[in-house]
């Protein structure tokens, strides 16, 4: 088996912690969370093809390795008479920022792609927001349009 391995990012405390710093507006409890979920993919085992929910996958040619976080940007697309009706759409970190977007904080890790989703929350940088008032009923749907990026949170 052989794996292309596109980068030598090894990320750990103090690169989680500059990530944060990277992000003026970004208050503890969120740096909390990303090193929280470091720790969970820390002790978390790398899948292997005997693990259960990959079984089926073949590893040959996938690097697993973890990638430099690089600023995940996208575009909303809402329709104009849903626009002005207490819908926000706005970047992730301005979100967070605004005491909003709890999903940041969220440290539990789903399924068989626990290691991943633990690493994704704790280097991501950027993303969209979308808070969505009660009772609010959208006329059509809203479109992210994902951009570039790594480890992208909505």
């Amino acid at each position: 088996m052989t794996t292309q391995t596109l980068g030598a990012f090894a990320p750990d405390r103090a690169s989680i912690e500059a990530l944060s710093k990277r992000q003026p507006l970004e208050p503890r409890r969120v740096l909390d969370a990303r090193l929280s979920a470091f720790e969970t993919y820390l002790e978390l085992p790398m899948p292997g093809e005997r693990s259960e929910g990959w079984r089926r996958t073949n590893f040959a040619g996938i690097d697993l390795l973890p990638v430099e976080p690089e600023r995940a940007v996208c575009d909303f697309t809402v329709a104009p008479p849903d626009s002005g009706r207490g819908l926000v759409v706005d970047l992730l970190e301005e979100g967070v920022a605004r005491g909003g977007a709890p999903g940041v904080l969220n440290t539990d890790a789903g399924l068989s792609i626990s290691k991943f989703s633990s690493l994704a929350q704790a280097l991501w940088f950027s993303g969209g927001i979308i808070d969505i008032p009660a009772g609010f009923q959208a006329t059509a749907p809203i479109v992210v349009d994902w951009k570039s990026g790594t480890y992208p949170r909505l």
